[in-house]
């Protein structure tokens, strides 16, 4: 019965859409298997707006489970992108984002996510916006839009 077990864990997820953590919290482990299997959707095709999306929420809440493992205490948590290949700090996936599908929702939607507001900040967001009025992750609670 172990055996069967184990075996079924070996297989490969699926990407799936990565929801808010406020609103569907999966286990860390979640996380840093959907991270593998979107960046596999983006090896076949970088320019799979979807697929950086999804990529960058599962990598986002990947170090947020693994600070809530590691009782996080204010401090960065370094080591977490060690657990999987597939997982990257988000300035780095950014600057990919950046040279694959730039000017996208994605590339607005994310370019200073985790960044004070400042004026680069809602002009990126208004954009992300004008391109998807009815996406609901436009409507950021810090800028009133």
């Amino acid at each position: 019965m172990s055996l069967l077990i184990t075996a079924s864990g070996a297989i490969a997820q699926k990407p799936e859409k990565i929801y808010s953590i406020a609103k569907l919290d999966k286990p860390h482990e979640y996380y840093v298997q959907q991270a593998e299997a979107w960046w596999k959707v983006i090896e076949k095709d970088s320019s799979n707006e979807d697929a950086w999306y999804n990529y960058y929420k599962a990598n986002r809440y990947s170090l947020m489970t693994f600070r809530g493992i590691n009782r996080f205490d204010g401090k960065r948590n370094e080591g977490w992108v060690r657990e999987s290949p597939y997982l990257k700090e988000s300035e780095e996936i950014i600057s990919l984002i950046e040279k694959n599908i730039p000017n996208t929702f994605t590339y607005y939607e994310l370019k200073k996510a985790g960044f004070p507001v400042d004026s680069e900040y809602i002009e990126n967001l208004q954009k992300a916006y004008r391109m998807q009025p009815d996406n609901p992750d436009t409507y950021d609670r810090r800028t009133g839009i």
